[in-house]
Parts: C-alpha cells; structure tokens; sequence
C-alpha cells in the first residue's frame, strides 16, 4: 500500500527556531497513526505545542511499528538527508515543551505523548492537566534526551489510572535525568 501520514508538523532544518502549535477545541482526536509534532534537525529550538480541548483528548489506536504520537523533538538527520541539507551531525537545540488541558485524556493502544531530545540540547517539559488521565494498552508519556539536561514530566489531574502504560524520564549522557512531578 501507500505510505500515509496524517498530522499537522512545525519543522526546522535551519538555524532559527520550529514554529510552535496551539491547538483551542473542544474535542481533539489523534488517532490512527496520526501525529502532531514540533522538531529541530539544527541548532535551532524545538517549537512548542499547546492543546486546550474542553471537553476531551483522545490519544491512540496506533500501530506497534506506527504510533499515534504527539511530540516535541530533536533529531538527528538520516546521513544522506543531512550531508544534502548540510545540517550538523549533532544537533544543539533545545527541546521544545508541550502542555496539554483537558477535564478528560485518554491515551490508549500504541499513543505516545513525549518531548525528545536526540542531540546535545537540554529536554523539554510535558505538562499534562486533566481531572481525569487514563493510560492503557502500550500508551508512552516520556521525557527523553542525549546528553543534555532530561526534561520534566508534572502532571495535575484529579485521578490517574495507568494500566500496561508507562511515564518515564530518560537522560544520557553527561545531562541530569529529568524529574516527574505527579
């Protein structure tokens, strides 16, 4: 079949920084593989992302080998994308943050919420506020980075079920592991 992707993607290959997304709705459904990303394959910061969903956020029903994901990242480019779009081998931008509030979140089957950092920036922080965060069935919320300072997991909500998910806070490197604040 046809290689598909749905998301919506802030992206830099420059010097300067990724746009940020800001996302106001009611309900926010990111499901099937689909990803809304902010990402820095330079030196340049990764861009924020926002969601402020009133009624709900709905994460998942992805894919083992094609996540529904929603991330703020660094990365390091392929060897031939990076030697044509002379970009550095490891990138030194900072990671962006993302924050999402919602009464409701739900990330299920294969839903990834992170900020990673694949160079030598420090990580960003994810803030999720919700009265309610349901986490199940091979669901990831993660703060991740290479040699920087790891970003921040903080986390308000009212009830948190976590079932076959997990929240972590990877550093490697020289940088300090980041904190989760539940």
């Amino acid at each position: 079949g046809v290689f598909q992707v749905t998301g919506i993607t802030a992206t830099t290959f420059g010097l300067g920084d990724a746009g940020n997304i800001d996302i106001n709705t009611q309900t926010l459904l990111l499901t099937d593989s689909a990803n809304i990303s902010t990402t820095s394959h330079n030196n340049g910061k990764a861009g924020n992302i926002t969601v402020n969903a009133t009624d709900f956020f709905e994460i998942g029903n992805g894919k083992e080998t094609r996540f529904s994901n929603l991330n703020s990242s660094v990365l390091r480019g392929l060897e031939f994308v990076r030697l044509s779009l002379n970009l550095p081998e490891v990138p030194a931008g900072d990671g962006g943050n993302i924050t999402i509030n919602t009464p409701y979140l739900k990330a299920s089957n294969y839903g990834v919420i992170e900020v990673i950092n694949l160079g030598s920036g420090n990580g960003g922080t994810l803030k999720l506020n919700a009265d309610l965060i349901q986490l199940k069935d091979k669901v990831t919320v993660g703060a991740n980075s290479n040699s920087g300072e790891g970003g921040n997991i903080l986390i308000e909500a009212g009830s948190l079920q976590i079932r076959d998910g997990l929240i972590t806070t990877n550093a490697k490197g020289e940088g300090n592991g980041g904190n989760i604040d539940i």
